[in-house]
């Protein structure tokens, strides 16, 4: 049970990180401060999750709805605290998303416990290859934007150098995860490639020191990840 509980959260993961990162733009963010934006972030996140796990829909709805519904809890939470103190915004972040994770890992535990889904409970290394790919491109962006909300410039800065920095931090996680006892040599290479783009924006130094430490470190989350199975 405890094996396939492992096995179902990651699926569900890679769900949740797909429909609470790339799949909510800046307008959905502030809807969600209302009901009807609420209610259409939920929505996708049923739609994403059931997509992922299509095979065996029929009988894992119970489950996914339960998610829905926890996901639905606590944004709603913070949603709650964005109003009443403004002035709290990191806070409520950091812990926004692990309350999620307990709630993935509470639903798959139950799944595990309670229903027998064989074919479902292959893992495959792309859903962990996917998480890495999210991590260093959309989750570090969102998450360095709220960290810089203190200083409009910086954050201004980050935003105007989204994708360059993304597309700088996906190349060099793919380097190291595909060769990784070659891949020093390879990631500066890649990095002194793109270097000019950094050269459009302000502490270039920064902002390749801080990617090429994103890249190596959801390169070792998805390397510890697989070492599990």
């Amino acid at each position: 049970p405890f094996q396939l509980s492992i096995n179902r959260f990651w699926v569900l993961m890679l769900a949740h990180l797909i429909a609470d990162y790339p799949l909510q733009p800046d307008r959905l963010v502030a809807a969600k401060q209302h009901l009807p934006g609420l209610s259409i972030h939920i929505a996708i996140h049923w739609v994403v999750m059931t997509l992922f796990t299509w095979p065996v829909r029929a009988i894992i709805w119970p489950y996914i709805l339960t998610v829905a519904i926890l996901h639905f809890g606590i944004d709603y939470f913070k949603a709650y605290m964005g109003r009443t103190r403004p002035d709290l915004v990191i806070g409520p972040y950091l812990l926004d998303q692990p309350l999620h994770w307990v709630s993935l890992i509470i639903v798959g535990i139950w799944m595990a416990r309670s229903t027998s889904l064989p074919v479902w409970d292959v893992l495959s290394p792309w859903w962990i290859y996917g998480i890495g790919i999210l991590i260093a491109t959309y989750i570090w962006f969102i998450t360095e934007r709220v960290i810089s909300y203190r200083d409009p410039t910086l954050q201004a800065w980050v935003v105007e150098s989204m994708w360059p920095r993304m597309s700088a931090r996906f190349m060099l996680y793919a380097l190291l995860v595909a060769a990784l006892p070659y891949t020093l040599l390879l990631a500066l290479l890649v990095m002194g490639v793109i270097t000019y783009l950094y050269h459009r924006y302000h502490y270039p130094r920064r902002w390749i020191f801080i990617d090429i430490a994103v890249a190596l470190t959801a390169t070792i989350i998805v390397q510890a990840i697989l070492s599990l199975f």
